[in-house]
Order: structure tokens, then sequence, then C-alpha cells
């Protein structure tokens, strides 16, 4: 138990000063309060008494006393403890005896079975505490087993109402009890433990124990209000001892003692009694004044400007005020708000003083509001505040400043507020709403059957739908057709409701129908859905269309989804039942075969009356003779369902491949034969082997003989390759002249007779002028014709020196005519211009020409026929007559 002291002090500086000009020993009045409390754990609980002496002055206390609350376990709860408070007649130096009740608390932790009552909280007065008279005693509440219990009337008794129960512990009218117990009454109940007793008289008997229970150390029953071995007292009370499992002293020192305090006695006035009251630890509370102070009043606090107002005092012998006046009473008219200071003295030289504050006003009050909210839901409480004048008076029985609860609607509340000068009023507003809820669905259109989330949002926690009769702010729904749902929030004060029409498309009828719901196995059925606007099939997956084609092995169930235009689905679903189809098989006298060879096919197996081949007879068996690899389909019939079944008869490609280096050549050039595609060859005429050189002189046809193996089988195979041989070509030269004179320019060569030519001189075209200059130049060219085949000519070119008659020099003037004699072709060369003419024996006429710059003095005559010319012609340096031979 500890002591604390809260002292409120309104002591004045300056009043210690006054108090040495008095010689008063007291200069204060200012209320002190001093609290008790059991603040110790359980299991240091020592049981301690505290003793207050009164101070000096001290002549009224108020003193409030609280019991504590029982003890619990197994889920119950203890009683609460009685709450006592009054104002007491004190001496000073008389000496207060306090007891502080303990609580048990939750008994587990103390390790029993069976909780006891609270102790009781006592005020008591005497010289020791032996002799201590009490002056309020508050019992302590009963101890609790199960559940908490009824609470006990406020009276006389403490007692628990039901099994498993406690009860508050109560006040008394006289000097004993002890709170309730958990039991209805006395007994030797086992499963329940013992009650506490009524005992609210001295030595009021509590629970009855039971004999089981009655052994050394444990006082089961607890007899309310006995006392304790060291008590001696008239009134025989302490802190008497509630029922429960050992019971005992509210204060005493043994571990076990912790049952509860009975009710109460005390003299005082304006007391206050409350059952039930204390949690917990008990509580001392005392409160007084350090001495008789001071009383004043005031006639009116408040005066407009100009006007008067009275002051007085008493309670004490003397009077000083602050503007100097002795009397009792005074009049004042200050000009502002002034503190007028009384300072009193009593007989016995106690000094106190109060203060009166007189306001003035200099107009009537200019009032505003303040209010918590202009806007609130039903059940919901407000506070209006007006200030701006000294007092307010407001409609509606509504007090300023205080909490209240407006009715629904909108509603005016005018307060009227006064000071010295007046009256002013003003108006607060304030509606009262439902609380807004709003709902929301996602989402906002369902089909019929499937699910959407309501959600509501409100100032609130609690939301109720209908008409589904869910809880919670988040619901699932799910609707067949469009449906109005209702929901209501509310925090147990306010309210709201909001509704939400949730529109439902209807869903698709589906129909499915089966081309025949009976097929053998493998054949087609097709399947057409209805009802909807567009389908999805889920067997065969990812199939859509209202129309499909199926192929079942067996037994097979079709699934439909069909959606309409509300986006809507459904499903429907077809069963196909399948009959079994034969078993066919096919054997043959070979798999492999050479091209053209016999193979003989047999259709067989179970359950087939008839086989038809593919292309081919209708009977089981099949005679074939395959070129290449072929397959051969037999379809087998039986109870009107088929099966087909494919043999492949491989067949050896026995086909050679020859190919040449040349298909054709030149004569007398070769190619090179090669055949591929085979395992052995033989070229007609050749030795063994895939290759053989020919040269053929004329075209020729060659023939290859192979054969090719596989599968432990040999195929025969031949080609035919056809070698071209083309003819050489004819080439001949022709020369504008075979033989010359040195001097001349050389002939022009005309090779024919191929498409291409190369001569001897490097040049690549069928013409060439050549420039001989040894008596006998031999030129050759190589032809190619359009077969690529090649051939050469030869020619040989002729010079001579032709000096003596081949060459004249005229008037010293070189004019030169070579060759001569010529074959008709010579030239004419000289070193100045002059006009020739040649004629002939007869001297007839038969060619003119000229030399000069531009033919640079030389011309060339050809195509002269046998026989004897004359060259003759003048120019400034003589006459010319020359005569040439011309012989082929």
């Amino acid at each position: 138990m500890i002591k604390n002291y809260t002292n409120t002090k309104k002591l004045i500086a300056g009043l210690s000063v006054v108090a040495s000009l008095l010689g008063a020993t007291n200069l204060h009045a200012q209320l002190i309060t001093q609290t008790y409390s059991f603040t110790g754990t359980i299991n240091t609980y020592t049981g301690v008494i505290q003793t207050f002496t009164v101070p000096a002055c001290v002549t009224t206390m108020t003193i409030e006393t609280r019991g504590a609350s029982g003890g619990f376990n197994s889920g119950g709860t203890g009683g609460a403890g009685a709450r006592m408070i009054g104002v007491f007649t004190t001496t000073p130096g008389q000496k207060l005896f306090l007891l502080v009740g303990k609580s048990p608390g939750s008994v587990t932790s103390e390790g029993y079975t069976f909780p006891g009552g609270g102790g009781g909280s006592y005020v008591g007065t005497g010289t020791t505490y032996s002799t201590a008279l009490p002056m309020i005693v508050a019992g302590g509440g009963g101890g609790g087993m199960s559940t908490t219990g009824d609470a006990a009337p406020a009276t006389t008794s403490g007692t628990g109402v039901n099994p498993g129960t406690a009860g508050n512990g109560a006040p008394a009218s006289s000097c004993g009890g002890g709170g309730g117990g958990f039991f209805t009454s006395g007994g030797n109940d086992l499963n329940y433990g013992f009650l506490g007793g009524l005992g609210f008289q001295q030595g009021g008997t509590g629970g009855t124990a039971s004999a089981t229970y009655l052994t050394s150390g444990y006082q089961p029953g607890g007899f309310g209000g006995a006392a304790a071995a060291n008590y001696v007292g008239s009134c025989n009370i302490q802190a008497g001892a509630g029922g429960g499992y050992s019971g005992g002293s509210g204060y005493g020192t043994a571990l076990y003692y912790i049952g509860a305090a009975g009710g109460s006695y005390n003299s005082g006035t304006s007391q206050s009694n409350t059952g039930g009251f204390q949690t917990g630890h008990g509580l001392i509370i005392l409160t007084y004044s350090a001495t008789p102070y001071v009383t004043a009043a005031i006639s009116s606090s408040a005066i407009c400007t100009g006007g008067t107002t009275t002051l007085s005092a008493n309670s004490v012998s003397t009077y000083t005020w602050s503007n100097g006046a002795t009397t009792s009473n005074i009049v004042v008219s200050p000009g502002t708000t002034t503190n007028y200071t009384v300072q009193g003295t009593n007989t016995s030289g106690c000094i106190t003083q109060s203060v009166l504050t007189v306001t003035v006003n200099s107009g009537v009050p200019v009032l505003s509001i303040a209010s918590s909210t202009n806007n609130l839901c039903l059940g919901k409480t407000a506070t209006v505040t007006a200030s701006g004048a000294l007092t307010y008076t407001w409609t509606n029985g509504i007090t300023n400043g205080s909490s209240f609860l407006p009715t629904a609607g909108v509603n005016n509340y005018t307060v009227s507020g006064q000071n010295g000068c007046g009256i002013t009023n003003a108006v607060a507003t304030i509606t009262v709403a439902p609380l807004p809820v709003t709902v929301l669905s996602s989402p906002t259109v369902v089909c019929s059957g499937s699910t959407a989330t309501l959600t509501a949002a409100a100032a609130v926690t609690g939301f109720t739908w209908q008409p589904i009769g869910l809880v919670g702010n988040n619901v699932i729904v799910g609707p067949v057709s469009t449906s109005v749902f209702t929901v209501t929030a509310s925090d147990g004060t306010c309210s709201g409701t909001a509704t939400l029409a949730l529109a439902v498309n209807p869903i698709p009828t589906i129909a499915l129908v089966a081309s025949s719901t009976l097929v053998c196995e493998g054949a087609p059925v097709t399947l057409t859905a209805s009802g909807a606007l567009s389908y999805s099939w889920t067997s065969p997956a990812n199939t859509i269309g209202a129309v499909i084609t199926v192929n079942p092995s067996g037994p097979t169930s079709y699934q439909v989804f069909g959606t309409n235009s509300f986006g809507c689905s459904a499903s429907q679903s077809q069963i196909v039942l399948t009959n079994s189809s034969p078993t066919v098989n096919i054997t043959t006298n070979k798999t492999i075969a050479c091209p053209g060879d016999a193979v003989n096919l047999l259709a067989g197996g179970s359950g087939a009356t008839s086989y038809a081949w593919t292309n081919g007879p209708s009977t089981a068996a099949y005679n074939v003779n395959p070129a290449f690899t072929t397959a051969y389909v037999v379809t087998g019939t039986g109870l009107g369902c088929t099966t087909s079944k494919t043999i492949t008869i491989a067949v050896v490609n026995a086909s050679v491949s020859a190919v040449t280096s040349n298909t054709g050549i030149c004569n007398g050039g070769s190619a090179t034969l090669t055949a591929s595609g085979a395992n052995s060859y033989l070229w007609v005429g050749f030795v063994p082997g895939a290759s053989a050189i020919v040269t053929p002189t004329a075209s020729t046809v060659y023939t290859v003989n192979a054969v090719t193996t596989a599968s432990a089988i040999s195929c025969p195979s031949s080609a035919n390759i056809n070698i071209t041989v083309y003819s050489n070509p004819t080439i001949s030269i022709a020369a504008t002249k075979t033989v010359m004179c040195k001097p001349d320019s050389g002939p022009k060569l005309t090779a024919s007779g191929a498409v291409t030519y190369t001569w001897s001189n490097n040049a690549t075209t069928s013409t060439v002028n050549v420039a001989p200059t040894i008596t006998a130049s031999t030129y050759t060219v190589t032809g190619t014709d359009a077969n690529g085949c090649v051939n050469s000519s030869v020619i040989t070119i002729k010079v001579n020196t032709c000096t003596g008659i081949n060459g004249i020099a005229v008037n010293d003037k070189a004019l030169v005519v070579y060759p001569n004699p010529s074959n008709g072709e010579f030239t004419i060369t000289g070193d100045s211009d002059i006009t020739l003419k040649i004629v002939n024996e007869l001297g007839q006429e038969v060619s003119n020409i000229k030399l000069s710059a531009q033919n640079d003095h030389k011309v060339s005559i050809s195509n002269l026929a046998n026989g004897i010319y004359f060259i003759i012609g003048q120019n400034e340096n003589g006459a010319v007559n020359q005569k040439i031979i011309v012989s082929n």
C-alpha cells in the first residue's frame, strides 16, 4: 500500500507578504486530495495499516472508500466492490486509520481452485487501531467461479444470485457484512465451492462450511464479519470476511486470507452509497481544505459600464477587501473588469481569502456558435458551444458545450447570451438524416444462376442483407432472375439502407441432335446444336460451330456450350453408342518384289462376311504385278460395320541410270559412260564396271545391263545412251594476193568453213591483214564450228624484192610499179602529184588514176586481164610512159 498526495494549490505569492504583516500562521485555503491505493502484487501484500493525522484548522473532510472486487477463475468474473463517499466532521490532530482492500484477481496466479471475495476498504477513528471505530467501510465483491453473475442490489446484501456467479459488494447499515460468494445458499456442493454470506450484521454467517474442507490453514465458507484475532473493538468489525474458498480477514497477513469486506457504518453527511462499483483493488481518497475559508458572494458578476454591484463575505470575524474596505458588504462600480480579493480571519487566527471578479461590458454580447457537426446520423450526439457572452441559455433543454441527442430532421437551436449590458440571441442548425449507404454489384449484370459480389459502403462496419439474410459488407449472390437486394448498415445507433436491383439475363435452352446415336466404330456422326448464337464443344476440344462431325471409336459423350445474345451460356450433352467393327488382316506371298513380279494377296480375320479391294476385286484374294511400291486396301464388312486394312508391297527400284560426259563428240574424240542406281553393271561390248570410255567414229547407241539387290532379292534393269559424232569442219583461206613486192602492203586473208577462228598471229577474226617481210611467209588459221569441232588451214605469201624492171625511177622522181610483171594486181607509188592513165596494147584507156597527198601518192590496181599495158602521164617533172605485164 502506498500514499499519493495530490495538492491542488491556489496559493498566491503575495499572500506570504500579507501574512508576515498580519502575523498569521495559515495564509492559504487550497483543497488537498490524498489517495491511498493497493499497488503491490498479490503475493507481496502485507496488510499494512496506514495512519493519517488531521492537520490544523481542518474541521471537515470528504472521505471516499471503494472495496476491492472478488477473485475469479474458469472464465468467471468476481463481483465489484462497493463505493461510499460522504462529508465528515474532523478535529485537528485526530488520527484516522486506513485499510485498502485487496482483490485476489485471477486466483490461478495463486494456485487456488476456487476464488474468494475481494477485501473491503476501511477508515476508522481512534487513538490506536485497537480502539478505532469505523468511520466508513466499503464492502468487497464476492468471488466468481464461472460466469459474471447478476449484480446484487445496492442495499444491505452482496449475495450471489445464481450458481457460479458472484455478487457485488454492497454497503450495509450496521457494523459488518461480507461480499457475496458464488453459490445461492450455504452448501456442501463440491462442484461449486462455498458461497459468501449476507453478513451485513456483526458476526453474520456467510456460507456454511463443508466438513470435507474443515482443515487447518483453510477457512472455508468465510463467516461474514468475523473478527480477526488481534482485533478488540466495540463494533467487532474491520474488513469482514466475505464468502468463497479460503475466506478470511481482508487485511490479515496469512497468504490464504483473501476474503471480502463487509458493509459500512458512518456518521457523515451527504453520504452516497453505490454497490458493485469498483473493479480491481480498493481505493481510499481523502479531500479537505487546510482552513475554514472565507466565503464571498456577488449580487451581479457582470455589469454594464457605469453600473454597480454588491460584494459580500461571511464565515469569519474580520474582513479586509483589496480596495481597502473592511466591512462584510461593499458596493463597487469598476470601469473595467476587476478582481476583488477579500481576506478573512476566524476566531482561531486562521486566515483565508477569496476572490470575486466583476466583469464590465461596454455593450450587449456578440455571439458566435461552434457546432461539432451540422449534419449527422440519427442516433448520434452533437455539441454546440456559444461564445461572446457571460452566460448562455439554450432552447430545447440543451447545455452550452455539452453533448445532446438531436431528433430527426432539421433542428434549430436558439441560444440567449447575456452579459452586464443585455441579451443577444443566435441560432444553430443541425440536420439529422439516416446514415448514407452505397451499394455496388460486380458484375452489374449476371446470367441466371451465376454469382455476383455485392459490396456496401458506409461509415459503419455492420451490414445486413435482405432477402438473403447474409451479413458483412461483401456478400456473394446467385439469383436466377432479376432481383432487388436491400442492405441495412448500422453501428447499433446509426443506421441507413440502400437497395440494388441486379439484372439477370436468361441462359439459352440448348438442343443437341445426332445424325445417329448408334454407329460403327469410327463411323462419322453429325452433331447439330441449336438454341443459341454461338457454340463451343468440349469434345472434341477447342471445336466451334453449330454443326460438327465426329468419328467415335467407342461409346462417347459429346458436350456443347451455347452462348446467347446476352453472353449467357448453357450446355447440353449427347451420347453416341458404337458397334464393334470386324477385324481384318492381309497375308501375302511376298512383301518385297521386283518390278512386274506376281504377288498374291489374301484378306482374312474375324467378323467380316465379305471383302472388297480398292480398285480391285470383291473377293478375299487379289493377285497383282506391281511395277513400283504400291499400297493395297481391302475393306471387310460384317454386321453393317466395315474395317479397312492396308498392305504395302515394296518394289525394288531396279532402274539403272546412265549418263555420259558428252552426248555429242567430234570425229576422233572420246566420251565416258557412267551407270548408277544398281549394285553391278555391264556395258555391252565392254568389261564389267560402272564406267566405260568410248571413241566412236559415227553416232552410236550404248547399252548397260545392271542388277539391283535388296532384301535378298536381285532385280535386273538396263539403260541406253546415244553418243552423236560430229564431222570436223573444212577450213579454207582466201588471200587478196599470194605474191607481192616487198614494198607493197600485205594481202587480206579471209578464213571460212567454221564459226570462230584463231590465226597464228593471234588474230581471232575471220579476216586479217598481213604484212609479210620474208620471201615466203606461212599463215595458219584454226576454226571451230557450232558443235565445237576444230580444223586448220595454211597459206603461204611470197614476197619479191621487185628490182630491175620491177622498179623504175622516172625523171629522178621515183614512180614505182610493183610487182611487174604481176598477176593483175600491182601497186603504183610516187612522190609527187600526177594523173596517170592505163591503156592496153590497142591504146584503149582501161583506167584513170591520180596520185596525190590525199591517197599518200599510192594506188593499188587489180583485176586486169592478162596482157601488156602502159602507164602514161604528165606532170611538172615530165612525161611518164611505163610498160607493165599481167600474167596469171
